[in-house]
This record gives C-alpha cells, structure tokens and sequence, in this order.
C-alpha cells in the first residue's frame, strides 16, 4: 500500500496503517461470530473506527506512538505526512475531534462508514478519558512500566501482570470495547445498539464503572434516549 499523500513514503511501514487492518480481521469474527460478518452503514463505520481504535490503543499501551515526531493520537501520520491527523479528518483525542451520534453523515459524500468512523473514535475516545481520568490516582497513565505489563500480561521479571482491573483506565476501556464486540449477536449494529452491549459489558466486568461510561456516551449524543432511525 503505496501513501498516497506523501510521495515517498510506503503505508506498509506505518504500524498504525497494518495494525488498522489487522484489527477488521478481528472485529469482523467477533461481532455475531465469526461467520457472520460485519455489515451495514454504521456497522462498517464502527469497523472503520476500532481500527481505528486498537491501533491507537497498541501503539500507545507500548509506549511506541509519536516517536517519529506524530501525535500519539493520529492514525497514518507516517504515511500521509500530516503528524496532527493523519489520514482522518479529526486527531483522534477526545479534546481534537468535535463529533457526536447527531453528526452522522456530517462528510460531503453523506454517509460514509471512514468518515463517520470517527463519530465512534470521539464516543470511545471520551469513554477512555473518562476511565484513565477515574483510575489515574491509583493506577496512573503515564506509568510507562505497568502500561506495558498491563498490555503484554507480564512483569519486566516475567512474572503474571496485573488483571485487568490492576491497570491504568485505558485498559478497562479496551477490555469494555473487545468484550461488547463478543456480546454483540447482530451482525449490522447501530451506534446505538453496540452503546448498549458496552453498557451491558461494563455491568459484568466492574458495575461501579457504569456511571463513568453512560455519562461518556451521552456526552456524545448516545443518552439513555438515544435511538437509530437505521
């Protein structure tokens, strides 16, 4: 995959470009098993974004994003040349990306599953603030050490790392995100639906977490009232 954008560069040497790919082979089992698929216009634009998402999620858990000079939350910086945006028309840290459920179809072309794929990068992006900003006192972002056990699952000795529940909030985030993508049982979801199963997610693993994510979600226009009309 040859940038397009910037002329001397190769898409297959920017992590965040083939993690991205990476993951639709992984979102794409998981939503209502792995012989259903993905489908539908916002399905496939929640496939675009947790792309999007566990790229971002990869690179920053192991302490491996901005060391080009990029923003550690943009997605194709290397291959476009824009360390800001990258490839999207939003960086994707909540305080950068304006969008919300209402915003659907916001690009030129309507309905679009990249463009709107960043509707879903603002709504968990504001799910994962919410929950690093929660825990940060006791399990703190910055700690690059328990970052990096937290996402390989061991010590720097080798040892077993801490559970889930034992990390920074931006591990409970992904761990809410894969988990709701396990108990989704439609294979063409709205916003609204997978905002559900998250819900739903976070009720099984860590109920007192429940106020901290709806809240989150309806920040981004997915309240207790929201609803789909496709």
């Amino acid at each position: 995959v040859l940038g397009f954008y910037s002329p001397c560069t190769d898409g297959d040497l920017d992590a965040s470009v083939f993690l991205h790919e990476y993951t639709h082979a992984i979102s794409n089992r998981l939503i209502a098993g792995p012989d259903t698929g993905l489908s539908g216009q916002q399905g496939g634009s929640m496939g675009e974004s947790w792309s999007d998402l566990v790229a971002i999620e990869y690179l920053n858990a192991f302490g491996l994003a901005g060391g080009g000079g990029e923003d550690k939350f943009a997605l194709g910086a290397y291959a476009t040349g824009n360390v800001f945006k990258g490839i999207r028309d939003y960086n994707a840290a909540p305080k950068n990306n304006p969008l919300n459920y209402s915003d659907f179809g916001f690009d030129s072309t309507g309905p679009e599953v990249h463009a709107d794929g960043e509707i879903w990068n603002a709504v968990q992006m504001e799910v994962r603030q919410s929950l690093v900003e929660k825990y940060n006192a006791t399990y703190p972002y910055g700690d690059k050490v328990l970052q990096k056990a937290c996402a390989v699952g061991r010590t720097a000795t080798g040892a077993p790392g801490p559970s889930w529940d034992k990390c920074p909030g931006n591990r409970r985030y992904i761990t809410y995100l894969f988990d709701a993508m396990i108990l989704q049982a439609n294979g063409s979801p709205s916003m609204v639906d997978m905002k559900n199963v998250e819900l739903a997610s976070v009720l099984l693993r860590d109920k007192a977490d429940y106020d901290t994510v709806a809240e989150a979600f309806a920040r981004r226009g997915l309240g207790k009232g929201s609803a789909s009309v496709t």
